[in-house]
């Protein structure tokens, strides 16, 4: 053998410079070694670097061990798997490459090989170096393998600088897949924080225009010029937040001008049931012929709730508001009304939470619970309902549907309303 050179069977008794120890004695130690790998494997696996180390397999006992040393004196971990099982099961926790013997391809292993690298994710192809020789007959599987995949054949004996610059560029090739892995992964992080930002802004529309519609609704029964000038002001004060708010919303949309806008749930409009008398086992409703009973009203939002309060007080119904999930729980503690109606969204203690204690505390039908949101998809009615919630209405609210829901039955009929 040559100095320098990957060798192809026994070598020579060590020499001065640490030379290898002959073929059966390097054998040996390297059954030896697989076999501490293999009891070890967990631990090993927990230390290595997996998207760096280098597989190898196949490699007749002299090749392995030169090709280890090779690898270890560059700092490179690596691996020797002993089976083709071994081999499929370590590319699958990952590699930034490996070396295998062209003698180790059978059919089989060959169509399996093949097929695993086609599988591979869009960014990832990773480097093969296979070792054969150069009277070894001419490889069918060998051939298809090198169309179908990345690989390097390395005619033996090789020399070890060659072997070494080989390996070196199949690394530094596999570490700008990571980083193109990286980037696709920071890519779908943006989308996902695009997206989610985007359905916020959704919620921030529909709280002004929530304040806008009850002011617009409110105008219309009054007649004093003092109650039309502070519905003037409402109006006019959400105005301004909904055009700061669309313009950020414009900014995001520049951000996403090449991708398609999120598909939305259907929304189902439950039609209301049939109003019900009320009797002494029913909490008393509002209906038509009935006269309006306690509501209290838990709404974060100053414009809307005052716009809401008037409006009720206007049917006719004794309201009593509170600003947050604290102060609204407290007003459904004791002596709790037949209707409340409550923004999901609150501070101190959101809706969801107060529903689940009113429940808690007074059972399923004391308390007609309708929850108020500006999130109207199918998962969101569904969590209002899950918290106990009795109706879903979706901010800006309308006012024809709200009347409607309470001039239903105390109990709830589940439904969802969207202005």
């Amino acid at each position: 053998m040559n100095d320098g050179e990957v060798p192809t069977s026994n070598v020579d008794e060590e020499s001065a410079e640490g030379a290898l120890p002959p073929a059966a004695a390097v054998n040996d130690r390297i059954n030896d070694r697989i076999d501490d790998r293999i009891d070890d494997r967990i631990d090993d696996r927990v230390d290595d670097r997996v998207d760096d180390r280098v597989l190898l397999w196949g490699l007749p006992g002299c090749d392995a061990l030169v090709v280890r040393d090779l690898l270890s004196r560059d700092g490179v971990t690596n691996l020797l798997c002993p089976t083709p099982a071994a081999f499929w099961a370590e590319m699958a926790a990952g590699a930034g490459g490996a070396v295998i013997a062209s003698e180790a391809l059978t059919v089989a292993s060959a169509t399996h090989l093949t097929r695993l690298l086609a599988a591979q994710p869009v960014w990832s192809d990773l480097p093969l170096v296979v070792l054969t020789s150069d009277d070894a007959p001419p490889s069918v599987l060998l051939d298809r393998l090198v169309r179908a995949s990345n690989v390097t054949l390395l005619v033996r004996p090789a020399p070890l600088a060659t072997l070494r610059s080989v390996l070196r560029g199949a690394l530094r090739a596999r570490r700008r897949q990571y980083q193109a892995r990286d980037l696709l992964a920071r890519a779908a992080d943006a989308d996902r924080r695009e997206d989610e930002l985007l359905v916020l802004l959704g919620q921030e529309l529909r709280a002004p225009l929530a304040a806008i519609r009850e002011a617009a609704s409110r105008l219309e029964h009054l007649d004093g010029e003092a109650g039309t000038a502070r519905m003037r002001d409402v109006v006019h004060r959400q105005s301004e937040r909904l055009l700061r708010t669309i313009d950020d919303l414009l900014e995001v949309a520049r951000l996403a001008a090449h991708r398609a806008p999120p598909a939305h749930d259907p929304v189902v409009v439950a039609p209301p049931p049939p109003a019900l008398a009320a009797s002494p086992s029913t909490p008393p409703c509002a209906t038509a012929d009935a006269p309006r009973g306690r509501v209290v009203l838990v709404e974060d939002n100053d414009d809307i709730r005052a716009c809401m309060v008037e409006l009720l007080a206007a049917w006719g119904f004794a309201v009593e508001d509170a600003a947050d999930g604290r102060a609204g729980l407290d007003l459904l503690h004791d002596d709790p009304p037949p209707v409340a109606i409550v923004d999901v969204g609150l501070p101190k203690l959101d809706g969801y939470d107060l529903a689940r204690r009113v429940r808690a505390r007074h059972g399923p039908h004391r308390v007609r619970l309708i929850a108020m949101t500006g999130y109207g998809q199918a998962q969101d009615r569904e969590r209002a309902f899950q918290a106990g919630f009795d109706e879903h209405l979706v901010k800006p609210v309308d006012p024809d549907a709200l009347a409607a829901l309470l001039a239903g039955p105390c109990e709830g009929s589940r439904s969802a309303v969207v202005a």
